[in-house]
This record gives structure tokens, sequence and C-alpha cells, in this order.
């Protein structure tokens, strides 16, 4: 195992899974990668006619029509 991925919504059973995560990481010498989805309000821009640049969190997402 070289990489171990995480997914996380923060909550205190995510927080727990983490902890053990980083033990089996240490464990095995691996990488430990969380990942944590952000939804970006999509609806919004195709109702109210704005951009993607109008978000500043689709700054950093490509987005797809």
């Amino acid at each position: 195992m070289k990489k171990l991925l995480v997914p996380t919504d923060f909550s205190t059973e995510a927080e727990n899974a983490v902890k053990v995560a980083a033990q089996l990481a240490k464990k095995h010498n691996c990488e430990l990668i969380l990942l944590h989805m952000l939804e970006l309000p999509l609806n919004q821009l195709s109702t109210g006619g704005g951009t993607p640049a109008d978000l500043p969190e689709a700054v950093f997402y490509e987005i797809s029509p």
C-alpha cells in the first residue's frame, strides 16, 4: 500500500476514521490523502444568469455545463 485515501466530512465519526487511517499510514509507511467534496451552487448560475467567475469557489474548479 502506497497511498491511503480517506473521505471526510469533518464529523466526529470521520475524525475517528482519520485517526485510524493515520495509524495505518504510519504503520505501512504510506501517504495519507484526505478528500472532502465541495458542492458548488450551480443552480444559482443557471437561474440567475451569472457566470462561474461570480462564485469565488469556482475559481479553483472546472465547471462543465
